[in-house]
């Protein structure tokens, strides 16, 4: 199969080229920032902003375009939440 996506750069507005389960933590920020967040199992989930906005929100299931690099453990309570990132 032809990789397509192998010649475009990474951007905010490109395809995330990769994915990761991620396991809330109220310690360490995410190996990657992301720059959306997928969410199997709604709920809330209390996160950090690459920004440095740290908020506690409820999340539907579904696709998030926000640019994230902590979820933390203690106020989330969504699952099979995804990192979509570069």
């Amino acid at each position: 199969m032809a990789d397509n996506v192998s010649t475009r750069q990474p951007g905010l507005s490109s395809p995330a080229r990769n994915i990761a389960l991620v396991t809330p933590d109220d310690a360490n920020d995410l190996p990657n920032v992301a720059k959306a967040i997928e969410v199997q199992t709604a709920g809330n989930i209390q996160l950090t902003t690459v920004g440095g906005v740290t908020i506690t929100k409820y999340f539907g299931v579904g696709y998030h375009p926000l640019s994230v690099k902590r979820i933390w453990s203690a106020s989330t309570t969504a699952s099979g939440i995804y990192a979509l990132y570069d």
